[in-house]
């Protein structure tokens, strides 16, 4: 969540105050995850002044600053562009490999068929499938996980 009345640059305070999260580390974190997503100088901007895809990109920064060891992500992609994306993904590789998990919900599962390894396929709150993408694609909509279909 993004307050009209903080800065980009407060906003990362204040999650580093109330995680109680080390300052020095703590904003290295975040000035190489400005970086990358191409908001290093935007710290003295307003969230009145963001694009929707800003403001996603400045809740991902605010997050992966914590160094959780579980992330809760809803819809994440919606918004960026494709180079964001692509960051993203690279960000979600860099958690998982250092240990943390990440539970992310999506309506295109294809975004993240190579970067996640268990999948949870719900419709209308029920869960259809679960396991990994191979062993559950016969069940989930060919749309979804951006597979081709051939006629057989």
């Amino acid at each position: 969540m993004l307050y009209e009345e903080l800065n980009l640059q407060e906003h990362i305070q204040a999650m580093i105050n109330i995680y109680h999260l080390n300052e020095k580390t703590s904003w290295e974190e975040a000035t190489r995850l400005l970086k990358i997503f191409r908001l290093d100088d935007k710290l003295n901007w307003f969230p009145t002044h963001f694009s929707k895809g800003m403001r996603q990109k400045v809740m991902i920064v605010m997050a992966f600053i914590t160094q959780a060891d579980l992330f809760i992500i809803d819809e994440p992609f919606l918004g960026l562009d494709v180079l964001a994306v692509q960051d993203l993904l690279t960000l979600i590789d860099e958690k998982r490999e250092s240990g943390a998990s990440l539970l992310i919900t999506t309506h295109v599962m294809s975004t993240l068929k190579a970067h996640a390894d268990q999948y949870i396929y719900l419709e209308q709150g029920q869960i259809v499938a679960s396991g990994a993408i191979d062993a559950i694609s016969d069940q989930v909509p060919v749309m979804l996980i951006g597979e081709e279909q051939t006629n057989g």
